[in-house]
């Protein structure tokens, strides 16, 4: 089960980073470098949520099972799947 808390975080904040940035900017009397501290910022906080998530793709042996759909012999490899 996954939560949905990280999904709702970046929804608040991507909804408030103009009010956050329009304040940044004020505050600086008008120079963007406290926007830019900002962005680095998130940026960096993303980079290190990366860092931390991993690779889950070895975990994962099969694609999603429906029912009544029987599960592939040992060591069949995954069907291919062409990006649309």
């Amino acid at each position: 089960m996954t939560s949905s808390s990280p999904t709702q975080f970046a929804a608040i904040l991507g909804g408030l980073t103009p009010l956050i940035a329009t304040s940044l900017l004020a505050l600086g009397g008008g120079r963007p470098w406290l926007v830019a501290a900002f962005t680095a910022a998130v940026a960096a906080l993303s980079w290190v949520c990366v860092l931390f998530i991993g690779d889950h793709r070895a975990h994962r042996t099969e694609g999603p099972r429906t029912p009544g759909r029987p599960a592939p012999p040992e060591g069949t490899p995954p069907p291919h799947r062409t990006p649309i």
